[in-house]
């Protein structure tokens, strides 16, 4: 048989989304509000770094839908390993101190 499934009885765009003609979000047309990102599904600050992958920020005057990265290196809190960022130190082996 068929079914439908109705998830919002009215469509709601993110608070940086001032416009959206096509329907997509994610579409040329979409307007995003100045100094701020559209990606990795929410709004991010111009200069803030993705809640998701932390070696990426918002740039919005480089693109508002596309993050710059991966930010990586000295003073910097995350690695970029296999497609992934990776918080600095989470891979470092656990050492013990022998003799104490």
């Amino acid at each position: 048989g068929m079914f439908a499934v109705v998830l919002s009885p009215t469509d709601v765009n993110p608070p940086c989304i001032t416009a959206c003609p096509s329907g997509d979000i994610l579409a040329a047309t979409t307007t995003i509000k100045a100094n701020t990102c559209y990606a990795d599904s929410t709004c991010i600050a111009d200069g803030a770094r993705s809640s998701s992958r932390g070696c990426y920020k918002c740039e919005s005057t480089k693109d508002q839908s596309v993050l710059t990265g991966p930010i990586t290196g000295t003073g910097e809190s995350h690695c970029y390993i296999s497609d992934n960022c990776i918080p600095r130190g989470t891979g470092a082996p656990t050492y013990a101190r022998y003799g104490s």
